[in-house]
């Protein structure tokens, strides 16, 4: 649902954390950091009430992107906050 103008606006490749609401268990911790380290998952998009354990991490890990950079236009969701996770792939 949130994924979906981004993918379209924007021509990029999207993976929707935890189903059509946000709140399915879809992925552990564990896999999701393996992502970032490979340099699969590059940025995160926080919605209060995603997993917590993963958004918990993605704060505490990931770098803030600044909203000005990803809140044009109107089918933005501006109720987001954006993560830069790129500095985190493993060599």
């Amino acid at each position: 649902m949130f994924a979906a103008p981004i993918m379209l606006d924007n021509d990029v490749s999207i993976m929707s954390l935890g189903g059509f609401i946000g709140t399915d268990k879809a992925i552990t911790l564990d896999q999701f950091i393996a992502l970032v380290q490979r340099g699969e998952l590059q940025y995160f998009y926080v919605l209060e009430g995603q997993n917590p354990e993963i958004t918990s991490w993605v704060k505490s890990h990931g770098k803030l992107v600044d909203a000005s950079l990803y809140t044009k236009g109107p089918k933005t969701m501006q109720f987001f906050t954006l993560y830069d996770l790129s500095g985190l792939k493993s060599s």
